[in-house]
């Protein structure tokens, strides 16, 4: 992985979700596919939504690490009778792990559950975030012009407009309220 990534459509992934974790931003290729799911005693097709494992970690406008073995939380249907979910979307944990040539800024590693250094390496300095909480997100498709550092800047011109127009309406919601201070 370059630490200037080209977001270029695969045969597996053709949009990046990214989210805000408050003190930085995660960016995730992904994608959404039909698979048939039996649903009592018929076969429905519902879309799935799949994430690679590896991806970036933003911070301050640059690509500050490399991210790799992403998991996403699962949460409940409202129906119960479905598999979980697993979403990369606001109020669900994710875990991973990050790589990269120079220590991680300390806003940042302030916030991973330990980092260490393996020598020899060239991505030597590691860093362990369990359980973070995504507080809004959005997906990008690959095809339009913008680079990986253009998305997440409209990610986050996107998200200050969500919060503006929202404001009154969100302020009563406890996530809002703690994840973005709204009083």
């Amino acid at each position: 992985m370059s630490m200037n990534p080209q977001l270029l459509p695969n045969d597996s992934f053709n949009q990046v979700v990214i989210a805000d974790l408050s003190h930085f931003q995660i960016a995730i290729p992904t994608t959404s596919r039909l698979a048939n799911r039996r649903f009592l005693s018929t076969w429905m097709p519902i879309p799935e939504r799949t994430y690679a494992t590896y991806g970036w970690l933003v911070y301050d406008q640059k690509i500050a690490a490399h991210i790799k073995g992403l998991q996403i939380a699962s949460i409940n249907t409202a129906m119960g009778c479905l598999k979980p979910l697993k979403r990369l979307t606001a109020s669900i944990p994710v875990s991973f792990q990050t790589e990269t040539v120079w220590p991680l800024p300390q806003a940042v590693s302030e916030q991973s559950v330990f980092t260490y250094k393996v020598p020899d390496e060239i991505f030597a300095y590691r860093a362990v975030f369990r359980q973070r909480i995504p507080r809004f997100t959005r997906i990008y498709s690959f095809e339009d012009s913008l680079s990986l550092l253009d998305k997440v800047e409209q990610m986050l011109m996107n998200e200050a407009l969500f919060i503006s127009q929202n404001h009154e309406r969100l302020r009563q919601v406890p996530f809002y309220q703690k994840y973005f201070g709204l009083e």
